[in-house]
């Protein structure tokens, strides 16, 4: 009951719903159509009225601009007029009537450009004190203050040429000539000529208030004129009042001052309030225009559009809901009297009709609940009918299943058996693989050690011809040393003869010596006989007596070194001669040691031959060991696929007994479903 209960609420994705999600999407669409078009026409408006606005300002500033160039050119006229320079100078050489007639049409001069020009206030020429001051304010000769008056500017801005073309106030001449500081918004000054008098045009207030006058932003709006040192002319738009102080405190002001740029715009708070912030430089003063404009007035126009689309979403959306209540009401009660029929159904009733009102899709629906109520009654009449049946089937499925049984457990105790039978000879032929293999691998470490030996004894083989090939070198050096002993001892008895022959030489020598000092003795007796004359024959034959001695020495030497050369020769000799007996000797042990290794190389080779014979009895053993081991395996495979063979029939005998119970148990719940099938179909009602 309880989860009936739960299947019958439906919750919050119920179909009324779903209609109402359907309609209220159009709607949510249509908001974001109507924000989006809000959206883009407040951008294109804030867009054009900006634009339109700084065209204002550009246009005002020109205007302004136009104007402060007439102020200029109005003030050049007069800074190189001659008459003027010489009026300055005190005009020497004219009386007193032309000086005072000169100042009178000068001062006419003056008041004609200023009725002419609307922006003039007042034109002054401040001389020094020499000269009366020429203005349009009064006609009173009042003494000129340029001195004064320099000296202020110079005290303000640091030096002559520091001091600015446009200012804001000169009180000194304001209070010389009694002007109002309100009666002038600007003045414009530039030196004569000759730099001794100053003259200055002052620019009106009311001028360029009407210029302010004239940019009308709407209600709430504010423009100015605020000049470089701050001094400021603001008023708020459709009023003629001045106001105080607007833009010159203001954050957004300074940083618009700072900017290199000469224009721009921004969004800035004023009063806590949003305003749309405007400013434009001047290209000959750096004064600025500014302007201060409610945002509510540039989205003015837009914020109509916002409200019509509020109006119309409200619109759909009561209508959408009256539609859709109208909708859901029929579509829930033609469900209603649906899922009541089908209620009954589940419960049992197969007798019952469904109906709806109406001409939709609901009659479908309903003619198909019906039909399949009736196939369902049809179901149910056959089943009852087939039931008895198949429960008579299960219990002979059951009988059969247990025949199955009986027969598949004897098979099974056969099959095991012979199982047991082939796993003793698997375990049998796996000893005879074991003992074979340890058989074959002694016979594999006989013949490695034969390989080994064979190795051993063919490096040997090679190490005897090395040894050969070295006795055989040494023998030749033998013989080799032996000729060289022989030539040696010929080379000696030939040192021998040739000392010798020095010996004789050396007799000669001496000889040679003992006639000299013989004669050179003669010679000596000779001089002595001569005297004085004889002196220097007696020095020569004193030298050669020496010479000869010395030759005499020199020939003992020789011949004592002769006698030790031959000493040496003769033991040379002796030592060759031993040196050739031994070599001989060596000879004959060199031929002993070659007979040897010969001797040791032929029994090498008869070993190799007998290794050789080894080594293939042990390779056809190998090979019999082989087919041995092949035999043995195929006998253990056959045993094991046998093994296998017996696993499989014994696996599938188990998978058949387990198919049989798992028969049996089927054929059961077959029947319990039969009887459960039974009280199933009783529940229904068809008539």
């Amino acid at each position: 009951m309880k989860k009936k209960e739960k299947a019958g609420r439906v919750g919050l994705l119920n179909i009324r719903n779903k209609i109402f999600l359907c309609f209220v999407l159009p709607i949510i669409c249509m908001v974001l159509v109507g924000f989006v078009s809000f959206r883009l026409a407040s951008d294109g408006m804030s867009e054009k009225f900006l634009q339109s606005s700084t065209q204002t300002i550009n246009m005002a500033m020109q205007y302004m601009d136009l104007t402060l160039k007439g102020i200029e050119q109005e003030a050049a006229r007069y800074q190189f007029d001659a008459n003027i320079e010489s009026y300055i100078l005190g005009m020497p050489g004219k009386s007193k009537v032309e000086k005072a007639n000169f100042f009178s049409d000068q001062r006419v001069v003056f008041m004609s450009s200023q009725s002419s020009n609307s922006a003039i206030a007042n034109i002054h020429i401040i001389p020094k004190s020499i000269t009366n001051i020429i203005t349009t304010v009064t006609p009173d000769k009042i003494p000129g203050i340029y001195d004064e008056y320099l000296e202020e500017l110079m005290s303000t801005y640091g030096d002559k040429n520091s001091i600015p073309k446009w200012i804001t106030q000169h009180s000194m001449i304001d209070d010389a000539l009694g002007i109002s500081k309100d009666s002038y918004f600007l003045s414009y000054q530039i030196p004569t000529g000759k730099q001794m008098s100053y003259i200055i045009v002052d620019v009106k207030a009311d001028a360029l208030k009407g210029i302010l006058e004239n940019m009308n932003f709407g209600s709430g709006s504010y423009v100015g004129l605020i000049t470089e040192d701050g001094n400021e002319l603001a008023m708020e738009c459709g009023k003629e009042d001045l106001s105080d102080g607007v833009f010159s405190s203001e954050s957004f002001y300074s940083s618009a001052l700072s900017s290199e740029a000469l224009s721009g715009n921004s969004s800035v708070k004023y009063k806590n309030l949003d305003y749309l912030f405007l400013y434009q430089k001047s290209e000959i003063n750096g004064a600025m225009i500014c302007a201060l404009i409610p945002a509510e007035i540039v989205t003015k126009q837009a914020e109509g559009i916002k409200t019509i689309t509020l109006i119309m979403v409200i619109i759909a959306a009561v209508f959408s809901f009256a539609v859709g209540m109208i909708i859901t009401g029929g579509i829930q009660r033609n469900m209603k009297r649906i899922s009541g029929k089908l209620d009954e159904v589940a419960k049992g009733n197969l007798s019952v009709s469904v109906v709806a009102k109406g001409s939709d899709e609901f009659q479908s629906l309903a003619r198909s609940a019906s039909n399949m109520v009736t196939n369902n009654k049809n179901l149910v009449v056959k089943l009852s009918g087939t039931a008895a049946e198949l429960q008579d089937s299960a219990r002979n499925v059951n009988d059969a299943s247990e025949d199955i049984r009986n027969s598949s457990e004897e098979i099974t105790q056969a099959i095991s058996e012979i199982s047991r039978g082939v796993e003793k000879q698997s375990e049998h032929a796996l000893e005879c693989v074991g003992i074979t293999n340890t058989l074959s691998e002694k016979i594999r470490n006989i013949l490695d050690d034969v390989n080994s030996i064979h190795d051993r004894i063919v490096e040997a083989e090679e190490m005897i011809v090395k040894g050969t090939g070295i006795v055989d070198d040494l023998a030749g050096s033998a013989r080799v040393t032996s000729e060289k002993t022989e030539d040696v001892g010929k080379n000696i008895s030939m040192l021998s003869d040739e000392a010798n022959s020095i010996n004789e030489f050396v007799h000669r020598i001496a000889e040679i010596a003992h006639k000299t000092n013989m004669l050179s003795l003669n010679a000596s007796i000779e001089a002595a006989r001569a005297g004085e004359a004889g002196k220097g024959f007696a020095v020569v034959a004193e030298q050669i007596r020496d010479l000869a001695d010395n030759s005499a020495a020199a020939s003992n030497e020789i011949s004592n070194k002769i006698d030790i050369i031959n000493e040496r020769t003769r033991e040379s000799v002796d030592a060759a001669n031993n040196a050739s007996a031994m070599v001989g000797s060596q000879q004959q042990l060199v031929d002993d040691v070659i007979n040897v290794f010969d001797s040791i190389k032929e029994k090498m080779q008869e070993l190799v031959e007998a290794l050789g014979k080894i080594s293939d009895s042990a390779s056809e053993a190998d090979m019999q060991r082989k087919e041995t081991v092949d035999a043995v395996d195929n006998i253990s495979s056959i045993i094991e696929e046998t093994a296998a063979s017996s696993s499989l029939v014994m696996d599938m005998t188990e998978n058949l007994k387990s198919s049989v119970d798992r028969l049996g148990q089927t054929a059961d719940s077959l029947d319990e479903n039969m009887n459960g099938l039974k009280k199933e179909i009783a529940a229904f009602t068809v008539e």
